[in-house]
């Protein structure tokens, strides 16, 4: 499956490490490159997001290379939740917090 890096339900949990964008943005212009993880979150006012799981850096680097379109598979909730617990992390108030990807917005 594929998504344009510029869709507006696309939302990230943390910032951008430039120096990790500059090596997915080499990445991104070769082939082979691995889906990234997409969960869907409905926020409690209906209005659903979609969370990058795995591949925040790669989605960050295509949205600035001007693709087209990432390839994603559908990560699994219930891994994304227990890792968040595990690290002390509420996921529904990360989620609530979570960002749009922007050209040039890494924090």
């Amino acid at each position: 499956m594929t998504i344009d890096p510029q869709d507006s339900r696309l939302r990230r949990l943390h910032r951008i490490d430039p120096s990790i964008l500059d090596e997915k943005k080499s990445e991104m212009q070769g082939a082979g490159v691995e889906p990234v993880s997409i969960i869907e979150y409905r926020h409690p006012t209906g209005s659903r997001v979609l969370i990058v799981c795995d591949g925040t850096h790669r989605v960050q680097a295509a949205l600035e290379l001007d693709l087209p379109e990432i390839e994603y598979q559908t990560g699994n909730e219930r891994d994304v939740r227990r890792v968040a617990r595990e690290r002390g992390y509420n996921f529904d108030d990360l989620a609530m917090r979570a960002k749009r990807f922007e050209h040039g917005n890494y924090e």
